[in-house]
Formats: C-alpha cells, structure tokens, sequence
C-alpha cells in the first residue's frame, strides 16, 4: 500500500533481534496486514412531507399526509455518526414541501459506518451526505454500480472536540486552563500505569472524531504537538503506550452514534469516575446532545486550542435506476441546503458556515465561543488505515502468560539505580500488563530451582481476565500484589518451566486470539535433573497442536542470559527472542515483547 505503509525494518539493536519479525498492535499496521472495516446498515428514519415517521434498522417506514398521496423518495445514505444531524435535515426539507413544482417529498435517511457505492441489486440512494474527503473518493466508485455524480459541494464544517461533564471539567482544574494534547494524555494514561480519566469514545474505524483524536494523541507522542503522525514512528513503545492506554480507558467502543451518547448520557447522570471522563466527539454531537440534555450538559474544548475540522458536504447521484422524478427531487434537496431556510436548519444543527463562523458557538451551547486557535491536519489514508486495524487488534488483546525468574541472581544491584534487577522486573511487569484492557486475559507464574518442592514453577495468578474479581480482587490487583511480593532465591530454572508453561497455555488455547507466552530470564539453565537444551526444543514441539499456535517470547535480561537457549525456545514455538542487556532497558524490552498479536 502507498502511503507510507509497508514492512518495517526490525528494531534491532539491542531490544530485540536484527531481522527478527516487528511485532505489536501497530507494527502489524506497518507489516501491512489488511483490516476490514464494520459494514452493513444502521438506522433508518422516513420523513414525510410534514410528517416524520421512524423505523429501526432492517424495517421499513411509510408515511402520508392529506394532500401527500404520492410523494417523491429522497434517500439520503450518510454515516452513523451523522445520522442524527441528517435526520433534522431531512425533517425541515420535507416540511416545506420540497419541490418547486408542487411535489412533495418522503425523505429515507440510511445510515452505516461506512460509505460505499449500493450493491447491483440494492436501490441505490439518491443523495449521499458525509465528510468531503469521503465523498470525493465514494465518486470515483460509484461507477461500479452504474451510477454517477456531480462534484460533492461542501455546506458546512464541524470540529472534533473533547467533551465532558462541567463537575469533571472542573474537577480537573480545566475550566481555569484547558489542557493540552499532552497533559490530556498524561490524564488518560498516567505514567505510573494507575487508573486515569475514562474515556467515551466510538470505535475509529466508523468515527472521525474519534479517529481524530487518537490521531492527535499519537503525534503529541511523537513530539509532533500540530502535525501528521509519522506512520513509520508508530512501533514506537510511547506510541503503543497511548494506544493501549486509550484502549483501556475507554474499553469496548461504541457500537453506533446513538450508544456513543447513551454512554455519555449514563456519565453526566451519575457521580462518574473517579478520575473524570472525556467523550472523543464533534461539535455536531456536542450541541445535539446540550439541546437534549439541559440539565447534564457537556462543556467541550480544543486541547491545547487546536482541532481537526472537516467539510461536510451533500453529493447528489444520478444514474439509470434512478427515475427522473427522483433525481429532481435529490437536486431540489441540494439546493434547499443553498437557501436562506436551508442554512438556517444548518446552523441550527450545530454545523458552521465556514471554519471561522461561530454563530452557532454560545456559551450555554456547551462550546467554545472561539474557533480553534489552529487547525490540526486530517489523519492521511495511510493513518486512518494504520489507526483502524491498531484499534481493531485492540479490541482482541488475547491471553498471556507471565513467566518470571526469581532465581538468586535476580538481587544482584543494578549500576545507576538503587534497585535490584527483579525490582526492575517487577515494575516493568506491573505497568507493562496494566496496559492490557478490560477483555484481555492474564496469568503469571515464578520460577526458580525446586521452588515448589519438586516443581521448578509456580502458578501464583491463574488465568483470568483482566476484569475478573476474585474474592473482591480485580486480576490486576492480584497479579500486582504477587509480583511485590517475589523474592529472589535458588537456581535459574529454565527448560522444565519453559516446557510446562507451553504445555498448559495449548491445553487451555482460546481459538479466535491471541494465546502466548513471556518467558523473562537473566540466567541459563541451572537444573541438573531437567533436559538438554535439545530435549527441550524437541518436546516442545511435540507438545504442538497444529493450528493452535502459542509462541513463547523470550526476554534475555542482561549479558548473563543464555541467549541460545532463549533463541531456540523461542524459534522452537514461532516466538521472538528480545535483549535488554542494560537491565535498565527491561521496561522498553517488556513492552516490545508484550504486543504480539
């Protein structure tokens, strides 16, 4: 794909292997693996000349009134987060009767997450009704279905905003200074890996704003505070940080516009989190649901005064499906938005004339009074389709488990800190796995020399999901209080526990995600009654279950570590074999371990 997405070179050096396989949520974007997008149809309203009728999804709407036997079809297909805004467009074209020749009009607003031209079988829309840059390329694939179209003509523009309750807009001292993108950032995924402010949001693939906003989030990590993000700094471990931060704070996204507001809805009603919450919204969002909500409103912003508009425009389709009187119909729809009641149902939708126009931005509207100070750039196709398929991994984040050494060595001190290596470990672990969201699963064990009487392992985490509660203990908090709790002793352990842990994770595989392993060493094997390195290798793959794959990922901390052994366990499982030979590095190396999928 152009665009800047194709293989990435490996990291190399000395995290990770040279040529070794690059791995992560958005390193697989870079590897220029294909994501699909969510298709099929939303919600569908009918509204008929002076009357408006509303039919869920998959049903169908009529509607009459006297003097209206026969009226003209509009169909309007636009995206799901528009579709309210259509919606009140469709409802004040069709109360004024529509046509200048005494027709009058049914409008049927479609909506879906995506655009794209009807199948040959379906009825094709008349008029389509989304962002220009959509548009523009929906019209160089309308062909496709023998139909075609006019140039889009833009109406309006709307802004992405961060939105949320005036008690947490104060709560954050934000009503003093707005945040920006940066200390946003730092609210939502706190450097110490703890709870932070949640997040609103609908999922990327099927929303600009939020598309939007991580897009922003991604290029203030990159040190780019206004800016395209740079697709190829996107393995980056901050990068993937603030990926899979969002991604926990914000959970499962929503399904369409209407769960997105439910969602805020539920937060403004309610006491909320206790670090506040943020909605990744537009300001066509933000004003519908001020005007529907007077007493839970939102207050939304632009950090750090910057935003990303977008043209909404209206593209008119015409083709020999389409009867004559239809087609009339959908251009007097068009040019009814050109008109002095058209701009006003515009405008009152929330939607601005221009990018400086603020007459619909009143202070009790919910936004700001001024425009954004500057205008940050579209996410380009290149990372719209890495944002999509990285938030699309996101939402199956797999099943790991954690395999420690606690084996003597582990208290030598390391040069430059005040702490010992496992110290080191154990903090890398703890933030590294509060990383993980809410449907991933995690388990974790320790390893040294007969730990457990004749074991050289123990389970002290069983797997579970990160949101299990055990005996009133979320996973998190139990795998964290056995990690604080380890205690170096004995030999290093490796094979036998290497060869256990795989056995157990193919005898409980999950099918549809991901199921591995993160075997963290400083050592080589010290276990006089275990196999050779050979046996190992062998057993583990005897152990194998064609299409079930759990690939051990292999972590060799600092320059004592078997690096062949590691190599080959890794190898022997379709894994990687990861270096941090600067034990200080063991966060960094952690995290690049933690994101295969």
């Amino acid at each position: 794909m152009s665009d800047g997405v194709g293989p990435a070179a490996s990291s190399g050096g000395r995290h990770s292997i040279p040529g070794a396989r690059p791995r992560g949520v958005v390193r697989a974007v870079i590897a220029g693996v294909v994501a699909a997008l969510l298709a099929g149809v939303g919600v569908s309203w009918v509204l008929t000349h002076r009357e408006s009728v509303g039919s869920a999804a998959g049903g169908s709407g009529t509607g009459s009134t006297a003097g209206c036997l026969n009226p003209v079809e509009v169909r309007v297909a636009t995206v799901t987060e528009y579709q309210a805004f259509v919606e009140s467009l469709g409802r004040s074209f069709a109360s004024t009767r529509g046509g200048g020749d005494g027709a009058c009009a049914k409008v049927v607003v479609t909506s879906s997450p995506t655009l794209a031209p009807p199948a040959p079988t379906d009825v094709p829309p008349t008029v389509f009704i989304g962002s220009s840059p959509d548009l523009q390329d929906l019209r160089t694939k309308l062909a496709s279905a023998a139909l075609a179209s006019p140039a889009p003509v833009v109406v309006g523009r709307t802004y992405t905003v961060v939105a949320t309750p005036a008690a947490d807009f104060a709560k954050n001292g934000w009503d003093a200074k707005t945040p920006s993108w940066a200390e946003l950032s730092a609210a939502i995924v706190p450097p110490t890996g703890a709870p932070g402010t949640s997040v609103v949001m609908a999922d990327p693939a099927t929303s600009f704003a939020s598309q939007a906003a991580m897009a922003s989030l991604i290029a203030t990590a990159q040190g780019n505070s206004t800016g395209q993000v740079n697709v190829a700094g996107m393995s980056a471990v901050n990068v993937e940080l603030v990926v899979l931060g969002v991604g926990r704070a914000a959970g499962t996204p929503a399904k369409n516009q209407s769960d997105l507001l439910g969602r805020v809805a539920a937060v403004t009603s309610g006491s909320g989190a206790a670090k506040g919450t943020v909605a990744f919204l537009d300001e066509l969002a933000v004003l519908g649901y001020n005007k529907a909500h007077p007493d839970q409103r939102l207050r939304a912003f632009y950090p750090g005064g910057t935003a990303s508009g977008v043209d909404i425009a209206v593209m008119n389709v015409t083709g020999e499906k389409i009867p004559g009187p239809e087609q009339t119909m959908a251009a007097a729809f068009g040019g009814y938005l050109a008109t002095a009641n058209g701009r006003a149902a515009l405008l009152a939708a929330g939607l601005r004339s221009t990018g400086t126009d603020t007459a619909t931005m009143t202070a009790d509207s919910g936004l700001s009074t001024t425009s954004p100070q500057q205008d940050r750039p579209l996410p380009n196709p290149a990372v719209r389709f890495a944002l999509n398929l990285a938030w699309g991994m996101l939402q199956n984040p797999g099943r790991y488990l954690l395999v420690l050494d606690v084996s003597g060595s582990m208290k030598a001190k390391v040069p430059g800190t005040t702490k010992n290596k496992l110290q080191l470990a154990q903090e890398a672990a703890a933030t590294g796995s509060a990383m993980m969201p809410p449907n991933g699963e995690i388990g974790f064990w320790e390893f040294s020399t007969k730990i457990d009487g004749k074991r050289d392992y123990i389970e002290l985490v069983p797997m579970r999901k990160v949101s299990a509660v055990t005996e009133g203990r979320s996973q998190l908090e139990l795998l964290q209080k056995a990690l604080a709790a380890l205690k170096p002793v004995d030999g290093t352990a490796l094979y036998d526990t290497a060869l256990a842990a795989y056995t157990q994770m193919v005898k409980t595989y999950r099918a549809g995600t991901a199921n591995f392993i993160i075997l963290v060493t400083d050592g080589k094997n010290e276990d006089p009654g275990s196999p050779t390195l050979a046996k190992t290798v062998a057993n583990l793959r005897a152990a194998s279950v064609s299409g079930n794959p759990v690939p051990i990922y292999t972590i060799g901390y600092g320059a004592d570590a078997d690096a062949t052994a590691l190599k080959a366990i890794a190898t022997a499982t379709g894994g990687e074999y990861y270096q941090a030979l600067d034990p200080r590095d063991i966060g960094k190396v952690f995290f690049e371990a933690l994101m295969p999928r």
